[in-house]
């Protein structure tokens, strides 16, 4: 190789005696060696001359090709770039078989070979600042030559992106935007080639900052935000980030009254400060005065700006609630509705008897401010769930029991009953006897002094006894009659002995009866009863003579007594 040493070695086959010198081309060579080192720079030819003293000079040559060093130089069209920029490599060489292209990142221990090829030119994207060499190959024995490095810097390509971030947030609500640096070649920090990020906000400087930090902003309106990242080299990443706005709402809740009945509805309507979202559901919440905390009104359905409120049973304060799914919820003014309980009202109407005084009575009657009654057309008196008339004809009455806004009605009739009227107590045989009344009722109860019953009829009437006859209806009313069954005793003033017998008609009528028979001088005849046949005329079995007798009858049922005299009459 060019600039190479050659060692020249001469060995004779003879012993050499003779003088003997080397020579480079015509150019002789100082050495008493038959050895030589010489460096060579060019090809030369080389001759060993041995000189003799008799015979002729004995010579041997040889050539020594020179091989050129190979020289390289290399060159970049740019040593500052983008990421990904290509950059084209110019190598210029000379007596190289061909180039070897190498490349050494930053963080690489040792160059690696990219390629070996004849090419003189190459091009290729830059990923990260590197070092460049490229070494010519000898074409046979020179070692090979290394150029000088060139090093080409690499400006990292970033971009910022927004992930997950609202597209809808509420009114004046504070935010945070943090971007994510996202990297060519992975995730990474943010480059120091960078120059400062600038945030614009609608078109205006809003901030800057060396970082990507997190921008916290309060958002009033729809708002753009934009990202401006200035590189050295590389082009400037811009990105938008729109955030519109949902308007809080102002909820506003009203009631046509400010008290209903329990089994009654209060309409509510519902105005609200700004448009609601399309999901929006406003909810009824209610709760009772002794209840500390809100609860959802029966099933939580959805309901519209205006609405009817029931379901409420007692007093209780009212709100409206909005769940939105952007803005926070969304809560109205409290109204407090009073709940009056209605009374679920019975009234209680009694038959009377014609004069009487009827007792009313309404039931029912849970709760009141004020209790009204009436018949007809006229208030008859207020106050009491209780009410004394005395109507002289069926009357219907009303009363009307107000409990704050409740009003509850209820009505009867009041029957007035006719007296029944005891006409008679006839005489159908000598113990049975006919009660006739006059009245309306068909249920009528007689009483004759054993108990009530519903025959008309007084079964075996005892004569000269006292019975009070008691008649009522079903409503109470009642007649009284007093009787006493009697029979009219007829006592005959003769008879016709053997023709007939002296026998006191109807005294049979009284069982207890009996009579005694004297004659004039007071002697006791005959003793008998009121159920037997008389007597005959006849003592102890001797016909009496025509004359006066006397008598004396007992009834014992009427305690009555009679005596006189009658004749005793016989025929000849």
């Amino acid at each position: 190789c060019e600039g190479g040493e050659v060692t020249l070695k001469a060995s004779p086959t003879l012993l050499l005696n003779g003088p003997f010198a080397w020579r480079r081309g015509t150019e002789t060579l100082t050495t008493t060696e038959r050895s030589y080192t010489d460096q060579l720079m060019a090809d030369a030819q080389y001759e060993f001359i041995v000189q003799g003293t008799a015979c002729p000079d004995a010579s041997l040559s040889f050539d020594v090709q020179v091989e050129k060093r190979p020289a390289v130089t290399l060159t970049a069209s740019e040593t500052f770039v983008c990421e990904s920029s290509n950059v084209t490599f110019a190598a210029t060489s000379s007596d190289a078989k061909d180039l070897t292209w190498q490349r050494k990142g930053e963080d690489d221990a040792d160059f690696t070979t990219v390629e070996t090829s004849t090419a003189a030119t190459q091009t290729w994207p830059m990923e990260a600042t590197a070092s460049y060499r490229v070494i010519a190959n000898p074409l046979e024995v020179c070692e090979p030559t290394v150029s000088e490095l060139v090093t080409v810097e690499v400006e990292p390509k970033i971009e910022f992106l927004f992930d997950n971030l609202p597209a809808l947030v509420c009114e004046n609500s504070q935010i945070s935007v943090q971007p994510r640096l996202s990297r060519l070649n992975g995730e990474g920090d943010y480059p120091d080639g960078w120059s400062r990020l600038v945030w614009n906000k609608n078109g205006a400087l809003f901030a800057s900052a060396s970082s990507a930090n997190a921008l916290v902003d309060e958002i009033t309106e729809k708002t753009l935000y934009t990202l401006i990242a200035t590189g050295k080299v590389c082009p400037n990443d811009t990105n938008e980030y729109e955030i519109n706005i949902v308007p809080r709402l102002n909820v506003q809740l009203a009631s046509s009254v400010d008290s209903i009945c329990a089994d009654e509805s209060a309409e509510l309507t519902i105005t609200y400060g700004a448009d609601l979202e399309s999901a929006a559901c406003p909810r009824i919440q209610v709760r009772r005065e002794d209840e500390a905390s809100y609860r959802e009104l029966g099933t939580g359905d959805c309901v519209g700006e205006g609405f009817s409120l029931g379901q409420l049973d007692n007093s209780s304060y009212v709100r409206v609630v909005v769940h939105g799914e952007t803005c926070p919820d969304a809560f109205s003014n409290e109204l407090f509705i009073h709940v009056d309980q209605p009374n679920e009202l019975q009234l209680l109407t009694p038959s009377v008897c014609q004069g009487a005084t009827a007792q009313l009575k309404v039931e029912g009657v849970q709760h009141y401010t004020k209790i009204e009654w009436s018949s007809v057309d006229t208030t008859v008196e207020a106050g009491s769930v209780r009410l004394e008339v005395q109507p002289t004809t069926d009357t219907e009455y009303q009363v009307k029991v107000i409990n704050g806004v409740c009003e509850n009605d209820a009505s009867g009739v009041v029957h007035v009953q006719p007296y029944p009227v005891i006409l008679s107590c006839d005489e159908l045989k000598y113990d049975r006897y006919q009660v006739k009344v006059e009245s309306p009722s068909s249920a009528l109860v007689y009483n004759y002094g054993a108990g009530d019953t519903t025959s008309n009829l007084l079964e075996h009437a005892v004569i000269g006894r006292e019975y009070r006859v008691v008649v009522k209806d079903e409503v109470g009313c009642a007649d009284t009659f007093v009787f006493k069954p009697t029979v009219d005793l007829t006592i005959p003033k003769y008879f016709i002995a053997d023709q007939e017998t002296w026998k006191v008609i109807n005294l049979d009528m009284f069982e207890k009866s009996y009579y005694s028979i004297y004659d004039r001088y007071g002697k006791l005849l005959y003793q008998g009863v009121g159920v037997d046949k008389g007597w005959d005329g006849y003592y102890l079995g001797h016909p009496m003579p025509s004359t006066d007798y006397w008598y004396d009858i007992h009834i014992p049922e009427i305690y009555r007594e009679y005596t006189g005299h009658f004749t005793l009459l016989r025929q000849k």
